[in-house]
């Protein structure tokens, strides 16, 4: 598949914005402000992915899908996880809650995202309102980009 993302500036964005959210966590408890951070990766993939989406439109870097995906079925209960994605490409930057994952993944969707029923995807601007939880951490976060 073709795309024309400058991969190589989303990875530099991504990393810096992994980090950051990291040293949210360890310096100003991003973990008490969202409590979807307290095992971070783990169970923050929703909340981490709508703030990544804003920071990379604000960086200049277009506007991303979020993606919700599950796996089960009603009868067993449902696994969700989230994730971006544009222009045939995937970002995610918690997939290291599973075994065998890296902290990030951004290339083209793998068989193992192929195993995730798309949910729901939206454009994931409608998270840059300051007033949302994923705004008030972002802006939490933005202090150590």
């Amino acid at each position: 598949m073709t795309h024309s993302l400058p991969l190589a500036r989303i990875r530099d964005e991504v990393e810096r914005f992994r980090n950051a959210i990291q040293t949210a966590i360890a310096q100003d408890g991003l973990a008490d402000v969202l409590t979807a951070f307290q095992n971070f990766p783990r169970g923050s993939c929703g909340k981490a992915t709508a703030m990544l989406c804003i920071h990379l439109q604000n960086a200049g870097l277009g506007t991303w899908l979020y993606v919700m995906g599950r796996q089960g079925s009603a009868e067993s209960g449902y696994r969700t996880h989230a994730w971006a994605a544009r222009g045939g490409i995937v970002l995610d930057i918690t997939g290291s809650q599973f075994p065998d994952r890296p902290d990030i993944w951004l290339d083209e969707p793998d068989d193992w995202f192929a195993r995730w029923e798309a949910a729901a995807s939206r454009p994931a601007c409608w998270s840059k309102d300051t007033s949302t939880e994923e705004g008030e951490g972002y802006l939490l976060v933005s202090q150590y980009l």
